[in-house]
């Protein structure tokens, strides 16, 4: 969800609610202004502290977002190093292995064979 909308959508509600709760509460229309100077103080300074809140989130989260592409982009190549690295130590002992396996497999014929004309 985008932030600005979320952020508009706090706002609208939480206007609303203030307006509906002034109008519904029973008061004379000079107390009401009162209330209403008071709220909308007490209004601006929430807004100022959300807004200021919002774009330190804003921030926050834009510089996780970069820091952590840059630690993924550094796991990567390093993964692909260490890949490599093991399949080009590996590759010698590779070859050793098909031939154990070539050698086993050939015994095992001989053995077969052996059991069979017995």
């Amino acid at each position: 969800m985008n932030m600005k909308w979320l952020t508009y959508g706090i706002l609208f509600g939480g206007a609303v609610g203030a307006i509906t709760a002034l109008f519904s509460a029973p008061s004379s229309g000079e107390e009401l202004r009162k209330q209403i100077r008071e709220q909308k103080d007490e209004w601006c300074r929430w807004l100022q502290e959300l807004n200021i809140h919002l774009h330190n989130l804003q921030t926050s989260v834009q510089h996780t977002t970069k820091e952590g592409k840059e630690v993924l982009s550094e796991l990567i190549t390093d993964l692909k190093q260490s890949f490599h690295q093991w399949r080009h130590e590996m590759k010698p002992h590779e070859n050793l292995l098909k031939q154990e396996i070539a050698e086993i497999h050939k015994a095992l014929t001989e053995l077969e064979q052996k059991l069979n004309h017995s």
